[in-house]
């Protein structure tokens, strides 16, 4: 939801807690954040490439990891829904012509792993707003059977199913829930176009069970392969 808001969260739990320790945190984060060491934020911490919008790339040891944004899940909605303001059709065209653009710069190129991070997936959700969008980014430079540039994994969300595609099938494995959602209805041909597994957070949903309802994704690279884990 980066075109939207972005929101920080956090809970503090003790006896005797009040509203002088929420002011004392939000005055240490501002001064962390805007004092005299904040110049110093990318010395710790690599800028992003190109590091103004919501989709952006950034290299970690050997891995390359692609940042993507594909907006709401629906088009242009009358109000009171706030999504009377959606004119997502702009960004995601400039998005795919950056896309194309920095696979061919050396942060991406030169990357022993490529990782994809995104709230959409173009695997596993049935409907076609948001995973058009996310095809129409992607496909021309990682889709089909030989891409132009290989991507070894796609961590993403959205659909509140734990999800894992079998590349280049119509496959995927998930929970009781999703076989159920999914009966009836035809598997995209588009779920088959990708050289790499598609991989979705569980949570939260109240028809998965409570052990897969997570909602991150931790990942161990190595010279010979990489380990995702929930």
């Amino acid at each position: 939801h980066s075109p939207m808001f972005h929101q920080i969260e956090g809970l503090v739990v003790d006896k005797g807690i009040t509203m002088c320790h929420l002011k004392g945190v939000l005055e240490q984060f501002a001064h962390e954040i805007y004092g005299k060491e904040s110049n110093r934020y990318f010395e710790y911490f690599s800028a992003p490439y190109p590091g103004r919008e919501g989709y952006y790339m950034f290299r970690w040891g050997r891995v390359c990891f692609i940042v993507l944004d594909f907006g709401d899940d629906d088009d242009n909605i009358p109000p009171p829904s706030t999504r009377q303001f959606h004119n997502i059709e702009p960004y995601i065209a400039v998005e795919k012509k950056w896309l194309q653009a920095a696979v061919n710069d050396p942060v991406c190129r030169d990357a022993e792993y490529r990782i994809v991070l995104a709230h959409g997936v173009p695997a596993g959700d049935i409907r076609e707003y948001m995973p058009g969008h996310v095809r129409e980014v992607i496909d021309p430079v990682f889709g089909g059977s030989d891409p132009q540039v290989k991507i070894h994994l796609y961590l993403g969300g959205h659909i509140h199913l734990p999800f894992r595609s079998v590349p280049l099938k119509r496959e995927f494995y998930s929970v009781e829930y999703a076989a159920e959602m999914f009966a009836g209805k035809t598997v995209p041909e588009a779920w088959g176009n990708y050289t790499f597994p598609i991989l979705a957070t569980g949570g939260p949903n109240r028809n998965t069970p409570e052990n897969m309802q997570f909602t991150g994704f931790d990942v161990t690279v190595t010279p010979e392969k990489i380990i995702v884990s929930s």
